[in-house]
């Protein structure tokens, strides 16, 4: 920060006195009190959005068991050779995928319940291989950098299926009609704290020894914009896209006492 002034000798100029000041510091802190501002209102906004979800879902399901137990008990009624029947059915499949759309619903709020075993992510990983490459585009090839000796997490063995399917989808679909890579790593780190003050975005975790997976893409990356809402439910830059996808993986990770990085370019 410089101030200047002119100096003057009987109404003529002579020179001229400078002050510099180094604003480093002051900077970085204000720099860190936006972030950290940022952080906080990012933070409510989630809870917020959570709470809503989470009120929704469990209403919604209320209402679905009792289209479900009654269209159940019609077809139990039914003769086999009822036309009835097939409308009744397709009543059932609908109610099926709006109860599947609730249970993501519940999963962002953080009120799903997680079934915890002991799991190695290299192994989930390894199992999932097939399955991955029937979800990516034909142009795309996956990379696989799984650490062999990665110790074991306590965690659901479904949810972190869905979290792995849906970033897999987001990757495969960053890439396009494009060739590209998907690459997939696992591996330990040692998170300081100012690491996860400077690096993670959600809900801050312990400083110490973490099992992480990595997964990156060589698509087309996010303006800052959307960066700033690919977690938010409902939220999808896809015509038919729910949106839940991300919103999903961040439940996820929330209910795993986890915490995530994201990084675009």
């Amino acid at each position: 920060e410089v101030n200047t002034c002119v100096i003057y000798e009987k109404g003529q100029p002579v020179g001229i006195q400078g002050i510099a000041r180094d604003i480093t510091d002051r900077k970085k802190a204000e720099e860190e009190r936006k972030k950290l501002e940022a952080q906080i209102l990012y933070s409510q906004k989630l809870e917020s959005l959570g709470i809503l979800a989470g009120g929704i879902a469990h209403e919604y399901n209320n209402i679905l068991v009792g289209i479900m137990g009654n269209a159940e008990l019609a077809l139990a009624r039914l003769p086999e050779n009822s036309p009835i029947r097939k409308h009744i059915k397709k009543i059932e499949e609908s109610s099926q995928r709006a109860a599947e759309l609730t249970n993501q619903m519940l999963i962002f709020s953080g009120k799903k319940v997680i079934a915890q075993r002991l799991i190695n992510l290299s192994k989930l990983i390894e199992e999932m291989i097939p399955l991955f490459s029937a979800v990516i585009s034909k142009k795309a090839t996956i990379e696989f950098n799984c650490a062999p000796e990665l110790p074991s997490i306590y965690g659901d063995a479904i949810q972190i299926y869905q979290l792995l399917m849906n970033l897999i989808v987001n990757a495969s679909e960053a890439i396009g009609d494009t060739s590209g890579k998907i690459t997939i790593q696992t591996n330990t780190i040692n998170l300081t704290k100012e690491q996860i003050e400077s690096e993670y975005f959600i809900e801050p975790v312990t400083p110490g020894k973490y099992v992480y997976v990595e997964i990156s893409d060589t698509g087309v990356g996010m303006s800052d914009e959307m960066l700033s809402r690919i977690f938010d439910p409902f939220f999808s830059t896809k015509f038919a896209g729910r949106g839940l996808g991300l919103a999903s993986v961040l439940g996820i990770v929330r209910g795993h006492k986890g915490t995530i990085s994201l990084y675009s370019k």
